[in-house]
Protein backbone atom coordinates (compact mmCIF):
# COMPACT_ATOMS: atom_id res chain seq x y z
CA UNK A 1 0.00 0.00 0.00
CA UNK A 2 1.42 3.24 -0.94
CA UNK A 3 -0.73 6.60 0.10
CA UNK A 4 0.78 9.77 -1.46
CA UNK A 5 0.03 13.87 -1.08
CA UNK A 6 -3.17 12.50 1.64
CA UNK A 7 -4.84 14.63 4.57
CA UNK A 8 -6.93 13.24 7.63
CA UNK A 9 -8.48 15.47 10.22
CA UNK A 10 -9.77 15.78 13.64
CA UNK A 11 -10.22 11.71 13.40
CA UNK A 12 -11.09 10.61 17.23
CA UNK A 13 -8.07 7.96 17.10
CA UNK A 14 -5.14 8.43 14.39
CA UNK A 15 -4.98 9.83 11.15
CA UNK A 16 -3.15 7.32 9.51
CA UNK A 17 -2.72 3.72 11.39
CA UNK A 18 -0.93 0.02 10.30
CA UNK A 19 -1.20 -2.57 12.04
CA UNK A 20 -0.33 -5.70 10.31
CA UNK A 21 3.24 -7.98 10.06
CA UNK A 22 5.42 -6.99 6.72
CA UNK A 23 2.77 -4.23 5.74
CA UNK A 24 5.56 -2.58 2.94
CA UNK A 25 3.38 0.43 3.87
CA UNK A 26 4.76 3.77 2.22
CA UNK A 27 3.71 7.30 2.82
CA UNK A 28 4.57 10.14 0.89
CA UNK A 29 3.92 13.75 1.56
CA UNK A 30 0.85 13.01 4.24
CA UNK A 31 -0.72 15.19 6.70
CA UNK A 32 -3.02 15.00 9.56
CA UNK A 33 -4.06 17.41 11.58
CA UNK A 34 -6.20 17.09 14.90
CA UNK A 35 -6.40 13.79 15.17
CA UNK A 36 -5.34 12.25 18.43
CA UNK A 37 -2.48 10.31 17.01
CA UNK A 38 -1.21 11.59 13.93
CA UNK A 39 0.85 8.32 13.00
CA UNK A 40 0.24 5.14 14.88
CA UNK A 41 2.23 2.31 13.92
CA UNK A 42 1.22 -0.85 16.49
CA UNK A 43 2.28 -4.34 15.41
CA UNK A 44 3.50 -3.92 12.17
CA UNK A 45 7.48 -3.61 10.43
CA UNK A 46 8.34 -2.20 7.16
CA UNK A 47 6.79 0.97 7.19
CA UNK A 48 8.27 3.98 5.23
CA UNK A 49 7.39 7.37 5.71
CA UNK A 50 8.73 10.29 4.02
CA UNK A 51 8.05 13.95 4.49
CA UNK A 52 5.13 13.65 6.24
CA UNK A 53 3.23 16.03 8.99
CA UNK A 54 1.74 16.15 12.25
CA UNK A 55 -0.31 19.36 13.41
CA UNK A 56 -1.58 19.67 16.63
CA UNK A 57 -2.92 16.22 17.87
CA UNK A 58 -5.01 15.70 20.13
CA UNK A 59 -2.27 13.05 22.26
CA UNK A 60 0.74 11.80 19.96
CA UNK A 61 2.23 13.03 16.47
CA UNK A 62 4.03 9.43 16.52
CA UNK A 63 2.63 6.53 17.84
CA UNK A 64 5.23 2.99 17.48
CA UNK A 65 4.63 0.31 19.54
CA UNK A 66 5.88 -3.50 18.84
CA UNK A 67 7.39 -2.05 15.59
CA UNK A 68 10.29 -2.70 13.26
CA UNK A 69 12.16 -1.86 10.34
CA UNK A 70 10.01 1.96 9.98
CA UNK A 71 11.85 4.27 8.55
CA UNK A 72 10.57 8.17 8.57
CA UNK A 73 12.72 10.47 6.47
CA UNK A 74 11.63 14.58 7.48
CA UNK A 75 8.70 13.62 9.36
CA UNK A 76 7.37 16.85 11.12
CA UNK A 77 5.60 16.91 14.23
CA UNK A 78 3.98 20.35 15.68
CA UNK A 79 3.10 21.08 19.07
CA UNK A 80 1.28 17.63 19.86
CA UNK A 81 -0.53 18.22 23.46
CA UNK A 82 1.06 14.67 24.72
CA UNK A 83 -0.26 13.06 27.98
CA UNK A 84 1.78 15.01 30.53
CA UNK A 85 5.45 13.14 30.03
CA UNK A 86 5.60 12.65 26.33
CA UNK A 87 4.05 13.50 23.38
CA UNK A 88 5.59 11.31 20.60
CA UNK A 89 5.76 7.70 21.42
CA UNK A 90 8.42 5.55 20.22
CA UNK A 91 7.88 1.81 22.24
CA UNK A 92 6.17 1.05 25.48
CA UNK A 93 7.26 -1.25 28.45
CA UNK A 94 7.12 -4.74 26.91
CA UNK A 95 6.70 -3.11 23.29
CA UNK A 96 9.77 -1.75 22.12
CA UNK A 97 10.70 -0.14 18.17
CA UNK A 98 12.87 -2.73 16.56
CA UNK A 99 15.93 -1.69 13.64
CA UNK A 100 14.06 1.61 12.76
CA UNK A 101 15.31 4.91 11.82
CA UNK A 102 13.87 8.33 12.28
CA UNK A 103 14.46 11.35 10.73
CA UNK A 104 12.63 14.24 12.74
CA UNK A 105 11.26 17.99 13.14
CA UNK A 106 9.68 18.64 15.61
CA UNK A 107 7.98 21.83 16.90
CA UNK A 108 6.73 22.11 21.23
CA UNK A 109 4.36 20.14 22.95
CA UNK A 110 4.50 18.80 26.61
CA UNK A 111 6.93 16.62 27.81
CA UNK A 112 9.40 14.61 25.77
CA UNK A 113 9.68 14.62 21.85
CA UNK A 114 10.97 11.71 22.09
CA UNK A 115 10.50 8.62 24.31
CA UNK A 116 12.05 5.28 23.01
CA UNK A 117 11.95 2.81 26.24
CA UNK A 118 14.18 -0.45 25.75
CA UNK A 119 14.73 0.33 22.00
CA UNK A 120 16.16 -2.34 19.61
CA UNK A 121 18.86 -0.46 17.06
CA UNK A 122 17.01 2.86 16.84
CA UNK A 123 18.73 5.68 15.20
CA UNK A 124 17.39 9.35 15.88
CA UNK A 125 18.18 12.24 13.98
CA UNK A 126 16.67 15.62 13.12
CA UNK A 127 16.10 18.60 14.87
CA UNK A 128 14.03 18.70 18.35
CA UNK A 129 12.72 21.80 19.07
CA UNK A 130 11.30 21.65 23.11
CA UNK A 131 11.34 23.44 26.22
CA UNK A 132 11.13 19.99 28.02
CA UNK A 133 12.84 19.62 31.27
CA UNK A 134 13.88 16.21 29.24
CA UNK A 135 13.20 16.16 25.90
CA UNK A 136 14.77 13.15 24.75
CA UNK A 137 14.47 10.24 26.34
CA UNK A 138 15.63 6.67 25.48
CA UNK A 139 17.14 3.54 26.84
CA UNK A 140 18.40 0.65 24.99
CA UNK A 141 20.58 0.44 22.18
CA UNK A 142 19.61 3.75 20.97
CA UNK A 143 21.58 6.39 18.97
CA UNK A 144 20.90 9.88 19.51
CA UNK A 145 24.29 11.69 18.19
CA UNK A 146 22.48 12.98 15.19
CA UNK A 147 19.59 14.20 16.99
CA UNK A 148 20.03 18.42 17.50
CA UNK A 149 17.90 19.31 20.77
CA UNK A 150 17.56 23.32 20.75
CA UNK A 151 14.90 25.58 22.89
CA UNK A 152 11.20 26.11 21.19
CA UNK A 153 10.84 29.55 20.19
CA UNK A 154 7.31 28.66 18.35
CA UNK A 155 6.80 28.26 14.33
CA UNK A 156 6.61 25.79 12.07
CA UNK A 157 8.29 23.90 9.22
CA UNK A 158 8.16 25.83 6.09
CA UNK A 159 6.16 24.06 2.88
CA UNK A 160 8.59 22.20 0.87
CA UNK A 161 8.10 20.64 -2.50
CA UNK A 162 6.70 16.84 -2.70
CA UNK A 163 8.82 13.91 -3.30
CA UNK A 164 7.42 10.97 -5.01
CA UNK A 165 8.71 7.75 -5.18
CA UNK A 166 10.54 6.66 -8.19
CA UNK A 167 9.41 5.63 -10.74
CA UNK A 168 5.77 7.04 -9.99
CA UNK A 169 3.15 4.42 -9.91
CA UNK A 170 1.19 6.25 -12.67
CA UNK A 171 2.14 7.06 -15.95
CA UNK A 172 2.99 10.96 -15.95
CA UNK A 173 1.42 12.41 -19.36
CA UNK A 174 4.05 14.66 -21.15
CA UNK A 175 1.05 17.11 -22.35
CA UNK A 176 1.06 18.24 -18.62
CA UNK A 177 -1.94 18.28 -18.52
CA UNK A 178 -3.42 19.67 -15.20
CA UNK A 179 -4.50 16.26 -13.95
CA UNK A 180 -1.31 15.75 -14.15
CA UNK A 181 0.28 18.35 -12.13
CA UNK A 182 -2.73 17.24 -9.77
CA UNK A 183 -1.08 13.52 -9.37
CA UNK A 184 2.02 15.95 -8.49
CA UNK A 185 0.64 17.92 -6.12
CA UNK A 186 0.65 21.02 -7.80
CA UNK A 187 -3.00 22.26 -8.18
CA UNK A 188 -6.51 20.88 -8.96
CA UNK A 189 -7.47 18.70 -11.84
CA UNK A 190 -9.24 20.12 -15.19
CA UNK A 191 -12.79 19.42 -15.94
CA UNK A 192 -13.27 15.80 -17.39
CA UNK A 193 -9.52 15.00 -16.02
CA UNK A 194 -10.22 13.68 -11.98
CA UNK A 195 -11.55 10.18 -13.40
CA UNK A 196 -8.76 9.46 -15.68
CA UNK A 197 -6.92 9.06 -11.76
CA UNK A 198 -6.81 5.61 -10.33
CA UNK A 199 -8.83 5.96 -7.29
CA UNK A 200 -10.92 8.71 -7.49
CA UNK A 201 -14.00 6.68 -7.54
CA UNK A 202 -13.03 5.78 -3.86
CA UNK A 203 -14.64 7.42 -1.28
CA UNK A 204 -13.37 10.27 1.34
CA UNK A 205 -11.21 8.48 3.96
CA UNK A 206 -9.49 5.35 1.39
CA UNK A 207 -7.46 7.49 -0.45
CA UNK A 208 -5.34 5.55 -2.38
CA UNK A 209 -2.22 6.67 -3.92
CA UNK A 210 -2.41 9.78 -5.28
CA UNK A 211 -6.03 10.93 -5.15
CA UNK A 212 -5.50 13.79 -2.67
CA UNK A 213 -9.20 13.23 -1.07
CA UNK A 214 -9.66 14.79 2.64
CA UNK A 215 -9.94 11.68 4.69
CA UNK A 216 -12.60 12.32 7.53
CA UNK A 217 -12.22 9.15 8.65
CA UNK A 218 -8.45 7.59 10.06
CA UNK A 219 -6.81 5.75 7.10
CA UNK A 220 -5.93 2.17 8.19
CA UNK A 221 -3.75 -0.40 6.66
CA UNK A 222 -3.92 -4.07 7.67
Amino acid sequence: MTLINCTAEDNRKAGFAVWYPSSYTKLYNCTDTGSEVGYKFDYTDNVYVENCTSIDADRYGIYAANAGKITAKGLAIVTPKGDGSKNNVFGVSGYPVRESSFDVDTYGGEGAAVSCPSGQSVQFSGIVRSNAAQPVAVSGSVDTSRLNVQPYSGGKPSPGYPTLPYPHPYPVRETGSRRDRYLLGAGEPGPGERGDAPGDDQEPGRCPHACGHKARRPLHVR
